[in-house]
């Protein structure tokens, strides 16, 4: 079979999942909607990496795995200790699989080389086009038929506008790297910009306070890294949003003013609701989370398990805190391996720097895009559901994957590939990826009489009286 499927099929799929839906034919919400191509995907890549027998030495004797293995090892034992050892195991086995995922686009990105990125930051363009095509359906209806449209049935595709924002914290830098590497003529060039701008202003008219705070960090942070190869970038980014603004401002409140309708979005009650309400509520959540982390320090109450002890609050399934996520779930010894690792991450991309000629722009600037995401994220990750909600995952993973594979290729350290692995490490990795499969289907397959409208998706186990609980898995998911 031939080399980087995998990656193709992820982005293809990712690129898809904006405007694919399967809805018209079984009874989904747009987040089960998503949830599937997420299941998909995974079975789709397991599929490829068996049948290819390409291996990538996913515990490698370094600093980085020691920690992210100690980190999936104190997983197990937390998910052992749940109160449904099946959906903590599923969330395990979810991010363990998905952690292999990126590893072996990393690895593909060290062979395929600057045409593999080029395909990422195309298939990414591809995806928000296709978005848009599904966004202006709906925009010009409401025109045409002088409604006033609610925010949630102008963003298409998600039960929440923020899940679009988590996914724009990734897509947003990446759109701009396309845009700065593929200058060719003026015109192209103004079509770009303003295709860039109009993805800056799908974020002002949703009020994503968490991405614009990430992107203003990345870039800040990337800026005082390197300030001399990352005005490009920076550049690129103060433009666009500009552009944005100025897009923003026609598209959501000049046409609509002329066709006697109110301005679009929340763009114009985010300062009140930044004054009023600076947490948007995730106070409660957040004391909850301490409260989860002062019960049970080592091991947490078991990943994917907030829902089950904050269904009182009936705000969020998670605390919308990723450290504070962690600590309650995992447990606070998790918590400190996953940070290290994260440290650990981010020194090594940040010395990538030291090997890339100073002449050499073009991966100047692909170092100030995995700066600037890899910052966006972290910051977006603590006040949002950023890691938690499946399309934004598998961006993450992506970008996981590309910075990680490039960096390496640029510090000179391969991955070893496979015909220099052993059989008794292919024969293990296997094993570890259908094990992987195994608990990912586990934690979902009991529950798709609820996705297919079949019944009330209730298991044995007895709900807490103040009723449904929802795990992160399916909109109407139950422990």
């Amino acid at each position: 079979m031939k080399q980087h499927q995998l990656i193709l099929t992820l982005c293809i799929i990712i690129a898809l999942s904006y405007i694919l839906s399967f809805s018209a034919f079984i009874d989904t919400d747009s987040h089960d909607d998503q949830r599937l191509l997420q299941i998909l995907l995974i079975l789709i890549s397991t599929l490829i990496i068996l049948i290819s027998k390409i291996s990538v030495e996913v515990f490698q004797p370094s600093k980085l795995n020691i920690f992210i293995t100690a980190f999936f090892l104190l997983g197990i034992i937390s998910s052992i200790h749940a109160f449904s050892i099946k959906f903590a195991f599923y969330e395990e086995a979810s991010l363990f699989f998905l952690y292999i995922l990126s590893i072996y686009i990393a690895n593909e990105i060290v062979k395929g080389g600057a045409k593999l990125i080029d395909f990422v930051l195309i298939a990414n363009a591809a995806g928000c086009i296709l978005y848009t095509f599904k966004f202006f359906v709906i925009y010009v209806s409401a025109l045409a038929l002088r409604s006033q449209p609610d925010l949630m049935n102008l963003i298409p595709g998600f039960s929440n506008y923020r899940f679009l924002n988590h996914t724009q914290t990734i897509t947003l830098p990446l759109l701009i790297l396309y845009f700065l590497l593929e200058r060719k003529n003026n015109k192209a060039n103004l079509m770009r910009m303003m295709f860039v701008g109009f993805w800056w202003s799908l974020l002002f008219v949703t009020g994503g306070r968490g991405t614009i705070a990430g992107l203003l960090a990345g870039s800040l942070m990337v800026y005082v890294v390197r300030p001399k190869y990352a005005a490009s970038f920076c550049r690129g980014m103060l433009s666009t949003s500009m552009i944005g603004l100025v897009v923003y401002f026609v598209l959501f409140v000049f046409v609509p003013f002329l066709d006697g309708l109110h301005p679009f979005g929340a763009f114009f009650e985010l300062a009140h609701r930044s004054i009023e309400d600076p947490t948007s509520g995730r106070l409660q959540l957040w004391h909850r989370a301490l409260e989860l982390i002062s019960a049970n320090p080592w091991f947490g109450v078991g990943p994917l398990h907030f829902a089950h002890y904050s269904v009182d609050i009936n705000s969020g399934a998670h605390p919308h805190n990723i450290f504070l996520q962690i600590a309650a779930e995992w447990g606070l010894p998790a918590l400190l391996c996953l940070c290290i690792a994260f440290f650990i991450g981010m020194r090594n991309l940040l010395r990538t720097a030291d090997y890339i000629s100073d002449s050499d722009m073009r991966n100047q600037t692909i170092f100030s895009t995995w700066v600037v995401i890899g910052v966006a994220i972290l910051v977006d990750s603590q006040v949002s559901g950023l890691v938690v909600m499946p399309l934004s995952q598998l961006f993450i993973v992506l970008y996981l994957g590309c910075a990680v594979g490039w960096a390496h290729s640029f510090s000179g350290n391969k991955f070893p590939l496979h015909e220099t692995t052993s059989l008794k490490i292919r024969s293990l990795q296997s094993v570890l990826i259908l094990m992987s499969v195994v608990g990912i289907l586990c934690g979902v397959l009991p529950n798709l009489e609820v996705l297919f409208g079949f019944g009330a998706g209730q298991t044995d186990m007895s709900l807490p009286p103040h009723g449904m609980l929802h795990p992160r898995i399916w909109v109407e998911g139950y422990f």
